[in-house]
């Protein structure tokens, strides 16, 4: 018995209509996922008290759909923690009054704060500064001046967002 033309062309068009609703069914997960993640969008406060690398750094956290708090000192980022707590913190060594490893020192002394990751951003360059950088309770060390992408690549590794940097 011989099959009709019609069969195959049916059969052909069935598939399309199939793989077009799997590509739907995927685009609409992909969106309400993306929207879903809306809602969870990670918080970084930048501590400096070189406002030029606030603004910067701000920038580029910004343009990959970061909130970001500001704070200009050691003491300004205590109590903008009382506010509000951050998903990570990039701090700044050296700062008048407190600088960054006394501020982190105090950070991982409270049982409130401890648990957020650090991430010390600064122009000491010696194997000494990032050791004490460290041994202070660091989670990451990023050397002044840095790349966006070296900075992105930071944040991704103690967020664990897994995004690749442009």
């Amino acid at each position: 018995m011989k099959s009709s033309p019609k069969q195959p062309l049916a059969s052909y068009r069935s598939c399309q209509q199939e793989l077009a609703r799997s590509v739907l069914l995927r685009r609409l997960a992909f969106l309400l996922a993306t929207v879903g993640s809306m809602d969870t969008k990670k918080t970084i406060m930048v501590v400096d008290d070189n406002a030029d690398m606030v603004t910067v750094t701000k920038t580029i956290l910004e343009a990959r759909g970061y909130s970001v708090i500001a704070a200009n000192s050691a003491e300004e980022l205590f109590n903008r923690l009382q506010e509000q707590r951050p998903d990570l913190i990039l701090l700044d060594v050296m700062m008048p009054q407190m600088n960054g490893l006394l501020a982190l020192r105090r950070l991982r002394g409270n049982p409130d704060t401890s648990s957020i990751p650090v991430m010390l951003v600064t122009a000491k360059v010696q194997y000494q500064d990032i050791l004490a950088g460290y041994k202070q309770g660091a989670d990451y060390y990023l050397t002044k001046p840095f790349t966006s992408s070296q900075l992105l690549n930071g944040i991704n590794i103690l967020l664990r967002d897994g995004g690749a940097p442009p």
